[in-house]
């Protein structure tokens, strides 16, 4: 039994050090989002809210990120930048991509209520693909 359970762990450290670098983000990711956080209580947009990301097509929310967050953010994008090659899909030329979403700060700032009405509202559910 105990070399079964060696020769799987091998071979499970073995697939794993095949593994791309996106494969081992995704894995690290899902690891980190399946820690649930406290539940964030998300009110609708208001009216004007909605009617204007219905009309346009994004919605500006102004001073919904706070203040004191902002460096810390830029800071989660500065350390996260990657190469092109490490990425799953082909990345446009003059583009930054950034791999963020184990942050901390990026995590709080993705459950801010003013984001998450407006990534639920009816407009984006409806918004033909």
């Amino acid at each position: 039994m105990a070399a079964k359970f060696l020769h799987n762990e091998r071979r499970a450290s073995a697939e794993a050090d095949a593994a791309s670098p996106c494969e081992r983000h995704v894995e690290a990711v899902g690891s980190a989002m399946s820690r649930d956080p406290a539940p964030t209580k998300v009110d609708p947009l208001k009216g004007e809210q909605a009617a204007a990301l219905d009309r346009d097509g994004y919605l500006l929310l102004r001073g919904a990120v706070p203040a004191a967050w902002r460096d810390g953010l830029r800071a989660a994008f500065e350390s996260g930048v990657g190469t092109g090659d490490q990425w799953a899909a082909p990345r446009g030329a003059g583009w930054r991509h950034a791999l963020v979403d184990l942050d901390p700060t990026v995590q709080r700032t993705c459950r801010l209520p003013p984001l998450l009405a407006a990534a639920t509202s009816p407009c984006i559910a409806m918004a033909p693909a």
